[in-house]
């Protein structure tokens, strides 16, 4: 039944993820202010299941940003699959960690000329939970110059946190 779970819920995530990656201009009237969008989240779905669903602008030059959540303490996590993408106009990377009690985890590299990048992850490396505070983190340094100078690079995850 976990299993079914699981699956469902990496083929959803792989069908929103889909749809949401874009870039968005840096100025003008209304536009969402660098980081981790306010509708980001990793939310307790269901039994351990915790659905990750996470967007981050990126402006021009090297930037940083932390999704933090809370897992159930002193467990272990089991699986951490996803999907991450990476819209970029122009050249520039991208690094994301996930982070629990301070101690770094799976990282996840995606990397641009330009356009975009998708890739799905899964770990099944056992992680403590500990306190169970966790952090998703995110770096990049896009390059944005002449006709794409003040756009944003978008940095995107679908996925799932199990929890046992």
């Amino acid at each position: 039944m976990k299993q079914t779970i699981i699956s469902l819920l990496m083929l959803l995530s792989i069908v929103w993820g889909s749809t949401a990656c874009g870039t968005a201009h840096a100025s003008g009237g209304g536009t969402q202010p660098p980081g981790f969008t306010p509708s980001s989240h990793v939310d307790n779905q269901s039994n351990g299941i915790f659905r990750i669903g996470a967007e981050a602008l990126m402006p021009s030059g090297f930037y940083k940003t932390d999704l933090a959540f809370a897992l159930p303490p002193n467990q272990t996590i089991v699986k951490f699959q996803t999907t991450a993408s990476w819209n970029a106009p122009c050249q520039g990377d991208v690094l994301a960690i996930l982070e629990i009690d301070g101690v770094k985890y799976d990282p996840i590299i995606l990397k641009t000329l330009n356009g975009a990048q998708n890739v799905m992850v899964s770990y099944d490396q056992p992680i403590p939970t500990g306190s169970g505070s966790a952090i998703l983190h995110a770096e990049a340094n896009p390059v944005c110059a002449g006709p794409y100078a003040g756009e944003y690079s978008s940095f995107e995850m679908q996925g799932m946190i199990q929890v046992q």
